[in-house]
């Protein structure tokens, strides 16, 4: 992992606080929880690395489903982890242009969590 630590990200980040794209690991310089980010940020290198890299690019922004999924996986290792509160996981899912409210997230992974 390549860790990058730029003072902002480019517009089209959307706010986000970082973004993985294997080897590189892309994190704004002012985010002070780094090592829950970091947790998160590894699940998604963990599976472009198994699925290859635009592969999983491709399907991240093109497919809401696999999206979702990828987002589930990464949360729900935060918050078995102890790292951030289910709450706070589906009010961030909520900023992935999924069509989800926030209920919805909630739903979502507390289903993932159940399975998981």
């Amino acid at each position: 992992m390549i860790l990058l630590r730029p003072k902002r990200l480019p517009p089209f980040f959307g706010g986000f606080a970082g973004f993985a794209c294997w080897p590189f690991l892309v994190v704004r310089a002012d985010v002070t929880d780094l090592e829950s980010l970091l947790l998160h940020e590894r699940v998604h290198m963990r599976e472009q690395a198994r699925w290859l890299v635009l592969p999983w690019l491709a399907l991240y922004l093109l497919s809401r489903r696999f999206r979702l999924g990828a987002e589930l996986r990464a949360y729900g290792a935060q918050v078995r982890a102890g790292q951030i509160t289910p709450e706070r996981a589906a009010e961030a899912l909520t900023r992935y242009r999924l069509g989800l409210d926030r209920e919805a997230a909630m739903q979502a992974l507390n289903r993932y969590l159940s399975i998981g």
